[in-house]
């Protein structure tokens, strides 16, 4: 299972699925848009749907497929963008100055900035889960 995709400061991304991490030498945006087309849309149109829909108009989740649902903790056009995958997330707390540890299903974590900003787009994320659970 995804568990996220962040960027490098190369200009990568960084791909951590079933615990392991591979680097791939494609902008993050173009990485986003191959998991869309594998639903047969574009990214703009999943991220157009979800903002009309459930009228979230910042740091949209993008559902990707069944088992992935990516949201972001850092924009797509920052040089430190990163996206978590709601299925993959176990649980997740608040560790010293707002920063937030994510636990993940496989029994790994990580560490991360902005625990406020997690918890806001986690629920983003949460909400578009359970609408797409009961189409």
């Amino acid at each position: 299972m995804l568990e996220y995709v962040r960027k490098t400061p190369e200009g990568f991304i960084q791909v951590c699925e079933d615990q392991e991490v591979r680097i791939v030498d494609l902008p993050l945006s173009r990485y986003l848009q191959t998991l869309a087309l594998r639903g047969l849309s574009t990214l703009k149109g999943r991220l157009e749907a979800v903002r009309k829909v459930l009228a979230i108009k910042a740091k949209i989740p993008v559902p990707c497929d069944r088992n992935t649902l990516l949201f972001p903790l850092r924009g797509l056009r920052s040089d430190r963008a990163l996206y978590l995958n709601y299925h993959a997330v176990s649980s997740y707390h608040k560790h010293g100055e707002g920063q937030v540890v994510v636990m993940f299903h496989g029994g790994h974590q990580m560490l991360a900035d902005g625990f406020d900003s997690f918890q806001n787009s986690y629920l983003k994320a949460k909400c578009v889960a359970a609408y797409l659970k009961e189409q």
